[in-house]
C-alpha cells in the first residue's frame, strides 16, 4: 500500500519537534502518569524527582509527527520555581496535572502553575490524575476533598486550557486522550471545549 500523502500543513508539521512540559504539585501523579503511558509501568512507589525528560513517538492520532519530547518537571522545594519557567518558555504546550481526589492539588495549578504558562503565552491542557480513586456510592459531602469534574473544568475555562481531561494511570482510562489532547493543544488544532474527537 502506498504511503499518506500529507497535506501541506501536515509536512509542516512533520519538521517539528513537540515539547510537552507536565508540572504540578507534589504527589498529583505526574510521573506516574507519564512513565505509565510511556512505559507501561505502573507503581504507586513516590519519590521527588528533578526534571525527568523522555522521547517518545506521537499519538497515533497524528503518526505524521517526529518524536515528540515529554519534560516532567520535578517538584523539589528549591527547584520546581527555578526551572518551571525555563522549561515553559521552550515548551510547545504545558500540561498542568493535579489528583482529583485532593483539592489543594487543584488549588496549586489554577492559583500558581498557571501563572507560568500564561507568562510565556504558551497553550495548556489540564488534567486530572487517580480519577480510579474516587469513591463510588459515598455521599458528596463525605467527600470533601474530591474534585468535581464540572469543578475542574470551570478552572480549565478560566486559565484558559484547551482541554479538561481526566484519566487513571492505574487502569490506564483517559490515558490517551491526554496525550492525544496535548498534541492538538501544541499544534493549535481547534477543538470546542468540553468535546474531544472520538
Amino acid at each position: 500500500m502506498a504511503p499518506k500523502k500529507l497535506t501541506p500543513q501536515q509536512q509542516l508539521q512533520a519538521q517539528r519537534h513537540l515539547v510537552a512540559t507536565f508540572i504540578g504539585s507534589s504527589r498529583c501523579g505526574k510521573s506516574v502518569l507519564l512513565t505509565s503511558h510511556l512505559f507501561n509501568i505502573f507503581s504507586s512507589f513516590y519519590a521527588p524527582t528533578l526534571d525527568q525528560v523522555f522521547v517518545a513517538d506521537p499519538p497515533v492520532t497524528h503518526p505524521h509527527l517526529p518524536a515528540i519530547t515529554y519534560v516532567d518537571v520535578g517538584t523539589g522545594p528549591n527547584t520546581s520555581d527555578r526551572f518551571i519557567p525555563l522549561r515553559t518558555q521552550t515548551s510547545d504546550v504545558v500540561v498542568i496535572v493535579f489528583s482529583v481526589v485532593d483539592k489543594s492539588t487543584l488549588e496549586d495549578a489554577v492559583f500558581r502553575y498557571a501563572v507560568f504558562a500564561k507568562d510565556y503565552n504558551k497553550p495548556i491542557v489540564l488534567v486530572g490524575t487517580k480519577a480510579d480513586l474516587r469513591g463510588p456510592g459515598e455521599t458528596l459531602a463525605e467527600r470533601t476533598d474530591e474534585v468535581i469534574p464540572w469543578e475542574a473544568e470551570r478552572y480549565a475555562k478560566k486559565i484558559g486550557a484547551t482541554e479538561y481531561v481526566e484519566c487513571s494511570a492505574l487502569n490506564e482510562e483517559g490515558m490517551a486522550d491526554v496525550f492525544e489532547a496535548l498534541v492538538r493543544a501544541a499544534l493549535g488544532e481547534k477543538v470546542r471545549f468540553g468535546e474531544r474527537e472520538g
